[in-house]
């Protein structure tokens, strides 16, 4: 019954249960047939099995209920189903995971967009010491931030330490850095994305946070390699010069963050030239003592050659 609640069709899902096949028995995981069909999303064989008496919010060994799988499966009816017949919204599933934060993870979007009309927790921190604006603001998705600041979410709400205490990781046991403390702009700007960063302002985003580096919005716009968010960070941050604790400036950021792929040459030219139209000083070193200047030249041969370019500068290095 499981297999075909997942991959079959409603009417051999029906035949079996007439014939007598337990409508809720669990598999050696704890996870029914309803399970299966969330999960495959199987809207009409959800609601026969819970019909035939197949418990909505029962709960897997690895306490995940059918609401949950109904979200891994991005198919929005059967998350509607799910939730119609009485699917528990707010369970909160392994890893002290809220329904909300899993659709997050799947990148469902429709899913959270369903999930906030059903009180969703706003202000809840994740495994990533993210909430939910936060991670709308990393993905660059504006209806849903739209969304979430509708539903009363925090705009300037800080980033921190994650909800699970790591006892050790893959990487020789060491522990995860702590999760700096970071607003939904600043995370947008780090991850290029310019419109949600307009959006964001325009509700009142705070544009002068500065994070525990001393990075200001034009720093993380820099790193996010968006020649639009840069743009836009400039004519908040102005200085473009403006150095971090250890005396970065933003060039030195958008040198050391380039792909140095040949692919990415016309974007970073793109910043490059954007950064000097501002005024950017390449000479200007940091607490290694390295400027922009010795970032650029001793770089990869396609990032040395865009800022060779992009400052006219002659290059007297020595090929790669």
């Amino acid at each position: 019954l499981a297999v075909c609640a997942a991959q079959s069709s409603p009417a051999v899902v029906s035949h079996l249960l007439q014939a007598g096949a337990a409508a809720d028995e669990p598999d050696s995981n704890g996870l029914t047939p309803i399970m299966w069909a969330a999960a495959a999303g199987q809207a009409d064989s959800v609601r026969m099995l819970a019909a035939a008496g197949a418990s909505i919010n029962r709960v897997s060994l690895a306490n995940f209920t059918p609401l949950f799988f109904a979200i891994k499966s991005h198919d929005l009816a059967t998350l509607e189903a799910v939730i119609a017949l009485g699917g528990d919204t707010d369970h909160i599933g392994p890893k002290e995971t809220t329904a909300a934060q899993l659709a997050v993870y799947q990148k469902n979007w429709p899913a959270l967009g369903l999930l906030l009309d059903y009180n969703a927790d706003l202000s809840a921190l994740d495994r990533h010491g993210h909430s939910l604006l936060h991670a709308a603001a990393m993905a660059g998705d504006v209806t849903m931030i739209e969304k979430l600041l509708e539903a009363g979410a925090k705009i300037d709400q800080r980033s921190g330490p994650s909800t699970l205490t790591y006892v050790t990781e893959a990487n020789f046991g060491i522990p995860p850095d702590e999760v700096p403390s970071m607003t939904p702009l600043f995370l947008a700007a780090e991850n290029g994305h310019a419109v949600a960063m307009e959006r964001l302002l325009s509700a009142g985003a705070d544009a002068t946070f500065i994070d525990a580096d001393g990075r200001h919005l034009i720093h993380a716009a820099s790193e996010g390699g968006d020649v639009d968010a840069i743009e836009l960070a400039l004519t908040l941050t102005g200085d473009v010069n403006v150095r971090m604790t250890d005396a970065q400036t933003p060039l030195h950021l958008a040198l050391r963050g380039a792909s140095g792929e040949p692919e990415d040459g016309d974007l970073l030219q793109a910043i490059l030239r954007r950064l000097r139209d501002a005024g950017a000083d390449i000479d200007v070193a940091d607490e290694r003592e390295k400027t922009a200047r010795d970032v650029g030249l001793s770089g990869l041969s396609t990032i040395r050659a865009e800022f060779v370019k992009a400052f006219d500068l002659e290059d007297t290095t020595s090929a790669d």
